[in-house]
């Protein structure tokens, strides 16, 4: 036998079986996720390395955003340094604004929501071009200082190879908007190391309410964790060739020992739930001061190229009157270089605080640091992101919740109720994530993870649940949708309205012409036409072009496993039946009912003599109600994708 042939047959098999197409495809995902996940790490680090310490000479604890990373405090505040952090922030704000004038408008803000808005209402698609411009805008951007988080220009980057991926592959529209949610879910897992969270977070970011999308569930576990070794290994070779620190390991920060809850611990509910409206309260802040930034930019008196540098260069100012203002009123004994935390990632905040960073300090001052602190991040995240700078919110969330849930555990010390202000800043993390961005499941897992314990679950799930309820339907990404019945993808067209009137003939392009199988067809044809048309179910046709009935995808595959009959059967044999084709009389109602009734997303369509006219597909209705149904039969084409 051929050894090509064969391989190509067995390839053909692999694809028209679920389970190894979404291994091979989110496996494939889940690599270049984590390739491009462990060189973004490096990158970053690398800029922020040469350009903030070695450069301007910021202390090696606020560009290291590692666990351990604390070097011991100057006597004097470094003014040189911060004043140099101005005009770097500048030039690389301009830089930005102008790849995104050049390149693509994608590159500028936070990227999760490009993702969601593409899920939603773009077919899955985004350009892969769009990931490469993000991922330097977003080096130059974290690198030079700028307050944002790695994770959403690692999403956007992450979903844009997997649509890049699904269009190499051609795979159909649904499929293109799993492999999507897969590569956020990968992507998440290459920067942040917890596989688990970063599937559920893919599954949770889409919707504002409650919804998960199910059906990125098992295409994501196996993209995070294809992505987290990937990543691991990039970022060991990184620093086998370099010489640099080799990531953050396993766990983003190091929690203390002894932390955790107990059943007696149950007063200290009561605190974690002043914790959650006063982290709710803060949350509806941040989300308002970044609209009203995203707002006002577009009416700055200066270039469009130069705005993203005009915010960045504002959130150094407040960067620098912070950390001036905290150095002068701060007793001594407390790590004022914190204070410079309100610019770059941040986690030199968080890592300080939990390695008992102030001890002997009175609470209140350390309260007042941290509240400081967490208030002036929403600020510089605010004017950085919401200028147009390429940086994500997710972990500035993160930081922001740690430094006030903090706050608030030390102003609460010596009352019955209150949690220890290390457990403060752990759930303060969660809380705040799930609040901005809707995701309490994985907010709750995620700090989890990065913080290496499972033992404060019970207050996590208290709190994030608190904060997630009194946020109402207010977000930090605006692309969200409430629930999947608001989502175009989960639509049927009874919900909307005169579209689910028209017949299927009264839409011009709705019917593609697919190419049918002959009734005598071999199962290699038939599995090779499968492969080439990507449907899940195909007409069978006699020589004069009449449907002798449909053959379904899963019906083929059941039978693939039984050499025996692979001579023997042809496709009349597995034809579903005679005389079930639609006509171009049907409605688009009755098209989409017959879809859920069969569990597939084609189906054939027939003229009056029963000839095989092509297939109308689930996808291309969607398709043509989001470019808009025509407003009277035969008003003119519409846009396919």
């Amino acid at each position: 036998m051929p050894i090509l042939p064969h391989l190509r047959n067995r390839l053909h098999r692999w694809t028209l079986n679920p389970t190894s197409r979404w291994v091979l495809m989110a496996g494939m995902v889940g690599g270049i996720c984590g390739v491009a996940g462990g060189l973004f790490q490096a990158m970053v680090d690398a800029v922020s390395w040469l350009v903030m310490h070695q450069t301007v000479g910021l202390p090696a604890m606020l560009v290291d955003q590692r666990a351990g990373g604390q070097s011991a405090q100057d006597a004097v505040f470094p003014w040189i340094p911060a004043l140099l952090i101005i005009p770097v922030l500048f030039a690389a704000g301009c830089f930005v604004g102008w790849l995104g004038i050049r390149c693509t408008r994608m590159v500028l803000g936070g990227g999760t929501g490009l993702a969601v808005e593409a899920f939603h209402r773009g077919q899955g698609a985004l350009s892969g071009k769009a990931g490469i411009w993000k991922f330097l805008a977003s080096v130059v951007t974290l690198g030079c200082g700028g307050s944002g988080g790695r994770e959403g220009p690692i999403v956007f980057i992450g979903a844009s190879f997997a649509s890049w991926c699904a269009r190499r592959l051609g795979t159909t529209t649904y499929d293109r908007r799993i492999l999507l949610g897969a590569g956020i879910a990968g992507g998440i897992s290459a920067v942040f190391h917890a596989p688990l969270a970063a599937v559920l977070f893919a599954a949770e970011i889409l919707y504002r309410g409650p919804d998960l999308e199910a059906a990125v569930l098992i295409p994501g576990f196996v993209a995070a964790i294809v992505a987290f070794c990937v990543a691991s290994g990039v970022e060991a070779g990184v620093s086998l060739l370099t010489g640099w620190p080799a990531g953050h390991g396993a766990t983003l920060f190091r929690a203390p020992i002894g932390l955790g809850f107990s059943a007696d611990s149950w007063p200290s509910l009561a605190g974690f739930t002043i914790m959650a409206i006063l982290l709710a309260l803060c949350a509806r802040w941040f989300i308002a001061a970044l609209a009203a930034i995203r707002e006002r930019q577009v009416r700055w008196p200066v270039p469009v190229w130069m705005r993203p540098g005009v915010g960045m260069a504002s959130a150094g100012m407040v960067a620098l009157a912070v950390g001036a203002a905290i150095w002068s009123i701060m007793p001594p004994g407390v790590h004022t270089h914190a204070a410079l935390g309100t610019i770059g990632g941040g986690y030199s905040i968080i890592h300080w605080f939990m390695a008992d960073g102030g001890a002997g300090t009175a609470a209140l001052w350390l309260a007042l640091l941290l509240a400081v602190l967490g208030l002036g991040k929403i600020l510089t995240t605010a004017l950085t992101v919401g200028s147009g700078g390429s940086g994500g919110l997710f972990a500035p969330s993160i930081v922001i919740g740690g430094c006030l849930g903090g706050s608030v555990c030390l102003v609460l010390a010596g009352l019955p109720i209150a949690p220890t202000p290390q457990a403060g800043v752990v759930i303060g993390m969660a809380a705040m994530l799930a609040a901005t961005h809707r995701t309490p499941v994985a907010a709750i897992l995620l700090v989890s993870e990065i913080v290496g314990t499972y033992d404060l679950l019970v207050p996590a799930m208290w709190t994030c649940g608190l904060a997630f309820l009194l946020m109402g339907r207010r977000s930090i990404i605006p692309a969200q949708v409430d629930s999947q019945a608001d989502s175009p993808v989960h639509q049927a067209p009874g919900d909307w309205g005169r579209s689910s009137r028209l017949r299927l003939d009264e839409v011009p392009g709705l019917i593609e012409m697919v190419p049918a199988v002959p009734h005598d067809a071999h199962l290699d044809e038939i599995r090779l036409a499968f492969s080439r048309e990507q449907v899940d179910a195909l007409a069978i046709v006699d020589g004069a072009g009449v449907l002798h009935g449909v053959i379904l995808l899963r019906e083929l595959v059941a039978v693939g496993g039984e050499p025996a009959l692979e001579d023997l059967l042809r496709a009349d044999d597995l034809a579903a039946g005679r005389q079930i084709g639609l006509t171009g009389a049907t409605l688009v109602n009755r098209a989409w009912q017959l879809f859920r009734e069969q569990h597939v997303t084609a189906w054939p369509v027939v003229d009056d003599d029963g000839r095989y006219l092509g297939m109308v597909r689930q996808e291309r209705i969607l398709t043509q109600h989001q470019a808009g149904m025509p407003s009277r039969p035969g008003s003119g084409p519409l846009a396919v994708v």
